[in-house]
């Protein structure tokens, strides 16, 4: 594939990568799709949000948050010619930060500033892990990258289809079988 193509399929990819992310943070999907439980609140201590009801602190949603973002460290140093890691890792920085903001302003979760940190973090993994790629790839790192990308995308998109349904129409309608005698 030439470099054109290479290019259209990593905005593709992307593309998906950024449905689905905007689907996970902001949405909850695919685990659930009720807004009931509506939050608007804003924690800007890092750690503070973190603590399980024991007092310790919670690692596995900050690694999650974490690895959520490590592709769009990936995806930012494939599209990004130039730059350093700090360009690299700032589209992770403002869209953690924009995440943040429409999940207050809509009461769509709890806003809280370990979330921005942690997906930074995962972009500037990401950013590390296209530079190893690049340098045991070298002219190939793109069709290599694409290629893990694109079966990675299609497994979380089936599997996110799968949770979907599993989620909002099996259980539900369990739940509402469990409802009547």
């Amino acid at each position: 594939m030439r470099g054109g193509s290479q290019r259209k399929l990593t905005i593709a990819l992307f593309s998906v990568y950024l449905v689905l992310l905007t689907a996970v943070v902001l949405f909850k999907l695919p685990w659930r799709f009720d807004f009931s439980d509506s939050v608007r609140t804003i924690n800007l201590i890092p750690l503070l949000g973190s603590f399980d009801d024991t007092g310790m602190l919670d690692w596995r949603e900050i690694i999650l948050n974490a690895l959520v973002f490590v592709p769009l460290g990936i995806y930012s140093s494939m599209l990004i010619n130039t730059g350093n890691i700090v360009q690299r890792a700032l589209p992770a920085l403002c869209l953690s930060t924009v995440f943040e903001l429409l999940q207050c302003a809509f009461a769509l979760g709890r806003s809280d500033i370990t979330d921005v940190v942690s997906n930074t973090i995962g972009a500037l993994a990401g950013v590390a892990v296209y530079k190893l790629a690049s340098s045991l790839y070298r002219e190939k790192t793109a069709l290599v990258v694409n290629a893990v990308a694109l079966a990675f995308t299609v497994f979380a998109a089936v599997w996110f289809a799968y949770q979907f349904y599993v989620n909002n129409f099996v259980m539900s309608s369990l739940h509402m079988g469990s409802m009547h005698p």
